[in-house]
C-alpha cells in the first residue's frame, strides 16, 4: 500500500462537559467534568472524577487535545481502504485463490476455510464494493464505514436479487469479514456495523411482507392435539413393530424434542453419559462435532417423568455412546432421502394427519404451552430453553437443578 493511500490526519477537538451531581446531605451540589472527543468515527469519553476543579478540567482538556493531535503520536489504527483490505484478506485467508482452477484446487487444501466460504465471502465483499464503496468514492477507509453503509447495501442489494435470503447471506459474510478487520486493527474494537442480533433480517422482513400480502401466516408451533397425535402415532407404530430399531429411535427423539424444547442439533449430539436419570436432567455440553448456537445454550434441561420412561425404554436398545446414533454408530445427523431425521418426522406427521411438521416447532410449542397450559412462569421457561448468554448461566449451579427439575416434573401432554 503506497503512501498516497494514507488518510489525511484531521484535527481532533476535545470538549469539556460540566455536570452537577445530586445534592449531598447538607444541600451542597458538587460538579463533575468529563472530556469528550471523536476518533475514527467513535465518541470517546474520559471522566475527571468528582473532585476535579474547573481550572484542572480545562488544563486536562488542552493536554488531551494536544496529545491526540501530536504528529509524533503512534497511530492507534492501521488505516486501509476497503479495496486494499479485500485483497489482503483474500490473500491471507485463501492464499493462491487467484491461480488457475487446477492450481487453486491444490492451494485450497491448506486453507482453514472451505471453497464455498471463499466464494461466499468474495461475493459479499465484491457486492459491497460495487454497491456502496465505489458509488461513494473509491478511496473509502475501513474505519469510516458505519451502519448507514450497511443499510444502504441491504436496500440496494435487495432490489438486484429480490431475495431476502441472498441479502442475509451477504450480511452474515460481511459480519465475519468486518470482525477480521477489527482483529487486524483496521477498525476500533466493537464497532462492526454488521454485528449484533437481528441485524441480518432482510429475508425475514420480506417473508412477513409476503405473508401479509397473501393473507397467510406461517405456522410456528404445534397445537396440543397435534402433539398428542404425533406421540400417539409414534407409540402405535412401535407397538405394531416392537423390534424395529428405527421406529424406537424416532419415537424417543420425538418425545425428547417435545418435552425439552431443545434444538434438534443439540439432541442428535446427546450422549447417554449426559443424561442423569436420578436427578431428571440432561446436560447439553459443547462437542467438537457440533458447536452451539449461543453461549448460553451449554446448560442443563429438565426431563419430565413421562419422558424419562420413554428414554429408559429406548436405552435398552442403545448402540454406543450416542443417544441417537446412525447405523455406523455416529450421531444421526444425515442419511439418504427419506432416512434423515426431518424426513422421518414429516413422514410420521403425515400419517398422523399433522401438517406442517418441523423439529423447531417443538421448541416453539413448549414455550407456548409451558406458560399457557402447564403453568411455568417466564423465568422457568427461559431457563429450560436457555435463552440467555453464558454470564446468565452462571446462576444455574447445582443447587438450582432441583428447582429446574421440579418446574418440569409434571409436564405430560396427555394430562
Amino acid at each position: 500500500m503506497s503512501d498516497l493511500h494514507l488518510p489525511v490526519s484531521k484535527f481532533i477537538s476535545v470538549w469539556l462537559h460540566e455536570r452537577k451531581n445530586p445534592p449531598r446531605k447538607g444541600g451542597e451540589r458538587s460538579v463533575s467534568y468529563t472530556l469528550e472527543w471523536v476518533q475514527y468515527g467513535r465518541r470517546q469519553f474520559l471522566s475527571l472524577g468528582k473532585k476535579a476543579r474547573k481550572s484542572f478540567a480545562e488544563n486536562a482538556r488542552l493536554k488531551k487535545e494536544k496529545e491526540l493531535n501530536d504528529p509524533t503520536r503512534p497511530e492507534g489504527l492501521v488505516p486501509i481502504t476497503f479495496a486494499d483490505f479485500q485483497q489482503a484478506y483474500l490473500a491471507t485467508v485463501y492464499p493462491g485463490h487467484e491461480l488457475p482452477t487446477a492450481q487453486r484446487k491444490v492451494a485450497s487444501r491448506s486453507w482453514t476455510k472451505s471453497v464455498s466460504s471463499f466464494r461466499a465471502e468474495r461475493l459479499a465483499m465484491g457486492n459491497f464494493q460495487r454497491l456502496v464503496v465505489t458509488p461513494l468514492r473509491n478511496l473509502v477507509w475501513c474505519h469510516e464505514l458505519t451502519t448507514a453503509d450497511r443499510d444502504a447495501f441491504a436496500n440496494r442489494r435487495i432490489i438486484e436479487v429480490e431475495s431476502g435470503d441472498s441479502v442475509d447471506a451477504d450480511l452474515r459474510n460481511l459480519r465475519t469479514v468486518f470482525n477480521v478487520m477489527e482483529d487486524w486493527n483496521h477498525r476500533p474494537k466493537e464497532t462492526n456495523p454488521f454485528a449484533g442480533r437481528k441485524r441480518a433480517t432482510v429475508g425475514a422482513r420480506r417473508k412477513r411482507e409476503m405473508e401479509v400480502a397473501s393473507g397467510d401466516k406461517k405456522v410456528s408451533h404445534y397445537t396440543r392435539p397435534q402433539i398428542i397425535a404425533l406421540l400417539n402415532q409414534a407409540d402405535k407404530e412401535l407397538s405394531e413393530q416392537p423390534t424395529d430399531w428405527g421406529l424406537a429411535r424416532l419415537r424417543a427423539l420425538i418425545y425428547l424434542a417435545a418435552y425439552t424444547g431443545a434444538r434438534i442439533g443439540e439432541l442428535l449430539h446427546l450422549e447417554w453419559s449426559e443424561i442423569d436419570f436420578v436427578r431428571g436432567v440432561a446436560w447439553l455440553n459443547w462437542k467438537r462435532e457440533r458447536g452451539f448456537k449461543t453461549k448460553g445454550a451449554e446448560a442443563p434441561v429438565g426431563l419430565p417423568d413421562s419422558l424419562l420412561v420413554v428414554l429408559r425404554e429406548w436405552q435398552t436398545s442403545q448402540r454406543g455412546q450416542w443417544v441417537f446414533p446412525n447405523e455406523k454408530g455416529k450421531p444421526w445427523t444425515t442419511g439418504g432421502p427419506g432416512y434423515r431425521p426431518l424426513d422421518q418426522l414429516q413422514a410420521l406427521a403425515q400419517r398422523a394427519d399433522v401438517q406442517p411438521a418441523t423439529w423447531k416447532m417443538f421448541r416453539h410449542s413448549l414455550n407456548t404451552h409451558g406458560k399457557q397450559w402447564f403453568g411455568l412462569n417466564k423465568e422457568q421457561m427461559r431457563v429450560q430453553l436457555r435463552h440467555e448468554d453464558a454470564a446468565t448461566q452462571r446462576h444455574y449451579d447445582h443447587s438450582d437443578l432441583d428447582n429446574l427439575r421440579s418446574a418440569v416434573k409434571n409436564i405430560d401432554y396427555r394430562k
